[in-house]
Order: C-alpha cells, then sequence, then structure tokens
C-alpha cells in the first residue's frame, strides 16, 4: 500500500509536509503531481487534500456501518406493528 506524502508552503512561506491517511495500491497520485489542499492556519496538522475520500471519507464510513441499523430497525417497526 501506497500513502501519498504532500509538500506544501504555508501562507508564512515554511515548508510543510503531510502524509495522506489513505493508502491505496497502486498509487492515487504520480510523483510530483500537483493537489489542491485546504488547511487550518492555526493547526497545520489539520490537512485535507480536496477530493472525494479527502472531505468526505468519514462520512461515508458512518453511513456505511449505520444504513444496515436504520434499514433493520425501520423493517423491524413496520413487522412488528402490524
Amino acid at each position: 500500500m501506497y500513502k501519498p506524502v504532500f509538500e506544501f508552503t504555508d501562507r508564512s512561506q515554511k515548508k510543510q509536509q503531510y502524509v495522506s491517511g489513505i493508502s491505496s495500491s497502486p498509487p492515487a497520485y504520480e510523483i510530483g503531481e500537483k493537489v489542491n489542499i485546504i488547511y487550518s492556519p492555526q493547526h497545520l496538522d489539520d490537512v485535507k487534500t480536496i477530493s472525494f475520500w479527502g472531505l468526505y471519507r468519514w462520512s461515508v464510513i458512518l453511513l456505511m456501518v449505520t444504513s444496515p441499523l436504520l434499514v433493520n430497525g425501520t423493517s423491524y417497526l413496520l413487522y412488528s406493528s402490524s
């Protein structure tokens, strides 16, 4: 599995490095590829790539976990009342 390492210059012109929390095989990015990122100036460790998985990773994971629970709970309520 490959984890991309991003290097960027913040607003104070300091070079920062960010290692993504998302691994993939084959690699998601090419060496030297430019990627848009967002970060908090107060918390430089809070960096996100502007991509589907970079922005919505936890929302998708939570949806995948809760969807079966919602279906089971709803079906139980519908069929137990009849």
